[in-house]
């Protein structure tokens, strides 16, 4: 299915809804509430959502400008590299991707990506969440992240 979760219109119907990464997509304020606000609409009473979202402080901590490299071997000769920088502006993650691709016999290819997210805090969380009816809040760090960049969040 797809769908604009600022505008997601679904009876309440799931026991657990999971949400990796895209409420980061939200820039603004209304969008993020938004969002927030009918995930937690879609759950029957008592259910759980989790979520999995950038934590603003840390995420500006690593946004240093370097560029990270990472090369992974696809097996028969080929290989993709994966290229990112992160700046900060603005209260704002500003994110360059590149993805090479390498086969033998084959052109390269190459994918550009540029984008930017916004992070969360803790109690810019808590508020959403409790102001879209759920009660009960748990934040953590980030599971089976190698970096402090990450919330896993259960709410009901």
């Amino acid at each position: 299915m797809l769908a604009d979760l600022c505008t997601l219109q679904i009876p309440s119907a799931y026991d657990a809804v999971t949400c990796r990464g895209v409420l980061n997509d939200m820039i603004t304020d209304q969008d993020r509430m938004s969002a927030v606000q009918h995930l937690a609409e879609s759950l029957r009473p008592g259910g759980l959502l989790f979520l999995d979202v950038r934590e603003a402080q840390a995420s500006r901590q690593r946004a240093d400008g370097v560029t990270r490299t990472r090369r992974v071997d696809l097996g028969d000769g080929a290989s993709l590299t994966f290229h990112a920088r992160s700046t900060w502006r603005h209260g704002t993650l500003h994110v360059e991707e590149r993805y090479d691709l390498a086969r033998p016999g084959a052109a390269g290819q190459r994918s550009s990506y540029a984008f930017a997210m916004r992070p969360w805090t803790e109690s810019e969380l808590r508020a959403m969440l409790h102001a879209s009816g759920l009660s009960s809040v748990e934040i953590s760090a980030g599971v089976g992240r190698r970096t402090a960049d990450r919330l896993f969040v259960v709410a009901f």
